[in-house]
């Protein structure tokens, strides 16, 4: 427990560091007017230094002119060359509340005791004198506030030591009015100008554009968690304050109590569940914490984190985190990870990972990522990874990768791999790969290939299929309209490629016909073949072959093909089946034909036996063949040739 304590007290020591330093008149500017208005110096330090200014016009002469040109100095100073030092300027929250130093001489404590009081009153519309309900009336510098109810009344319980107290009246669409009274059971009621009214003269920021907020407010968790009379004042109320700590039983049960939503925290302990503005620090939850604009620091929540802007840190949740805006750093979800915006880090899931704009870093989830620009990263999921655009690094899942257009890096997967353009690297699958439009670097799948220009390779068991291969194919069957390199395969086709048919004859007495299809640096050959003095006996043939121009007229073809020899009345009676390499020199004799002859070296397997079962010389090699007996089939091998003709 001491350690604790010790631990405590540095967090709320540092966190009281920053907030100091985080004085809006302590904030230095350069500034330059000359012969300006008041409220036009007053724009433009507002804008600057992100702040608003509470004044009497009557007592500051807002219409006199002013001059000041100075680089870095403080707002305080401004206003004390400004008014002389005639002026007492109240820091509180977003909002600086200018007086007289003559109606300000007696600020301060006047007693060790806080006075006690009541004000009351209404709120109205000042132009219709309208009552306003759900209006909000703060004591600023304190979390104390309350809203008008049906009829624009309210009441409000004071507790201060102070002489004096500023009280800030706000709604939805009106300007702010802001007042300063001393200790006493009043009766205030104030109009509030609709900013409507204003659109021609001023243009007050906002804290949250409104369909943010609204956006974020139906996110169910919070609808549910957060009383509506919170959401309220927050829209109600256009500054913050700032608490060095804060701690939390429910959103609306703390020491923040139903401002929690305008209070930026530098530590922040949520009991079961927080509602907050800002964290500039650390805040830790034990179900859930709520941050209505941005975490600067670290959230760790047993159940959840929700934020309506960016994170700068970390967020870790046992099941979720859920970001309406940007996440530098990481998130780490023993379920799911959400941000609406970008990521610039790390995403951790035990399931998914959601990003609704750029990814530039890492999402690691067991079952899927998503992103819905760009990956400038790696995603690596158990299941399935999306993009729907780019991918600039890497996507790696066990079933499936897709990314709308381009992947500048590669992609593996356990089954198939989807680029909606080009494929930069490599894409590597189980079962397919299919790019859309060019593949600069490989194509790897066990089963198919589909991209419509390959620069380099695609390899599958099974069918390649592409318009332009600058390198080479190698699969069971592949499809293209042109190709650079070699398809190699069972079957080829290349649109632009290398078709042939050819008739031939040999020393075995067969005439043969065969398609040869593919690439003149490696083609398919398809043939069938039948005897001529015995015509049941028929061949088929499949071979692949390589094809050397000689000069423009000469060609020299190198083939090797694997022929079965039978009896057309009985397929399978024997094992006749031949290897055949041949060597051929052609002579074009058009611009598509020719005629090729040269030398073959034969070996032949058959199974063919006498009456008496032992094997004996197949009758599909010439008689000067050489034969070797084993005691599975004989074997005949023998130099022939032959002739053909091509067109």
């Amino acid at each position: 427990m001491k350690k604790l304590s010790i631990l405590i007290i540095f967090i709320i020591s540092i966190s009281n560091s920053i907030f100091a330093q985080n004085k809006i008149l302590n904030k230095k500017i350069d500034i330059s007017v000359e012969n300006k208005s008041v409220e036009f110096t007053f724009d433009e330090i507002s804008k600057k230094a992100n702040c608003f200014f509470s004044y009497n016009s009557d007592i500051l002469k807002a219409d006199s002119l002013i001059t000041i040109k100075k680089k870095n100095i403080s707002i305080e100073e401004i206003i004390n060359q400004i008014f002389h030092n005639k002026i007492y300027a109240l820091e509180s929250g977003n909002y600086i509340i200018l007086k007289t130093k003559s109606a300000s001489k007696n600020k301060g404590i006047i007693s060790d005791k806080k006075t006690k009081y009541i004000i009351t009153g209404s709120i109205y519309n000042s132009i219709t004198g309208e009552k306003i309900e759900n209006a909000s009336v703060y004591q600023i510098g304190q979390t104390n506030s309350t809203l008008t109810n049906l009829y624009g009344n309210y009441k409000l319980e004071v507790s201060t030591k102070k002489n004096e107290a500023g009280f800030a009246f706000s709604a939805k669409d009106y300007i702010d009015t802001i007042i300063v009274i001393q200790p006493s059971d009043t009766i205030i009621s104030i109009g509030l100008l609709p900013e409507i009214a204003l659109l021609n003269k001023k243009n007050y920021p906002s804290i949250e554009p409104v369909n943010k907020e609204i956006e974020f407010q139906k996110i169910p968790i919070v609808e549910y968690a957060v009383p509506k009379k919170q959401f309220s004042l927050s829209e109600n109320l256009k500054f913050i304050e700032k608490q060095p700590f804060q701690i939390s039983i429910i959103p609306n049960i703390g020491t923040n109590n139903l401002m929690s939503g305008n209070v930026e925290n530098n530590f922040s302990f949520n009991i079961l569940g927080g509602y907050s503005y800002s964290i500039k620090g650390v805040e830790i939850g034990s179900l859930v914490n709520i941050v209505r604009n941005e975490v600067t620091g670290v959230q760790v929540c047993g159940f959840g984190n929700i934020t309506g802007k960016d994170v700068k840190g970390a967020q870790v949740a046992g099941f979720f985190n859920n970001n309406r805006g940007n996440l530098t750093g990481f998130q780490v979800a023993g379920f799911s990870n959400f941000v609406a915006d970008s990521i610039y880090g790390i995403q951790l899931a035990g399931f998914s990972n959601i990003v609704a704009g750029k990814m530039k870093g890492i999402q690691i989830a067991g079952f899927s990522n998503l992103s819905n620009i760009d990956v400038e990263g790696i995603q690596l999921a158990g299941f399935s990874n999306v993009t729907r655009k780019n991918v600039k690094l890497a996507q790696i899942s066990a079933f499936m990768n897709t990314s709308g257009e381009n992947v500048g890096g590669i992609q593996i997967t356990g089954f198939a791999n989807f680029a909606g353009k080009n494929v930069g690297g490599a894409q590597i699958a189980g079962f397919a790969n299919i790019a859309g439009k060019n593949v600069d670097g490989i194509q790897i799948a066990a089963f198919g290939n589909i991209a419509r220009e390959v620069d380099f390779a695609q390899i599958s068991a099974f069918i390649n299929i592409a318009q332009k291969v600058k390198g080479f194919q190698i699969a069971f069957i592949n499809l293209s309209d042109s190709v650079g390199g070699a398809s190699i395969g069972f079957f080829s086709y290349v649109n632009k490629g290398f078709h042939q048919i050819e008739i031939s004859g040999d020393e075995t007495y067969f005439t043969n016909i065969a398609f040869k299809t593919g690439t003149k640096k490696f083609y398919n050959i398809f043939g069938a073949g039948i005897n001529v003095l015995d015509t049941k006996y028929l061949s088929l043939t499949y071979g692949s072959g390589k094809e050397i121009e000689l000069g423009k007229r000469f060609f020299l073809n190198l083939e090797l093909t694997g022929n079965h020899f039978f009896d057309k009345s009985n397929f399978a009676a024997n094992i006749n089946t031949s290897l055949k390499l041949n060597l051929d020199l052609g002579i074009k004799i058009f611009k598509k034909s020719g005629i090729f002859f040269g030398p073959s070296v034969n070996y032949l397997a058959s199974t063919q036996k006498d009456e008496i079962g032992n094997f004996v010389s197949s009758s599909f090699s010439p008689q000067y063949s050489k034969s070797i007996v084993n005691p599975y089939f004989i074997a005949n091998y023998w130099v022939g040739g032959r002739i053909s003709f091509r067109i």
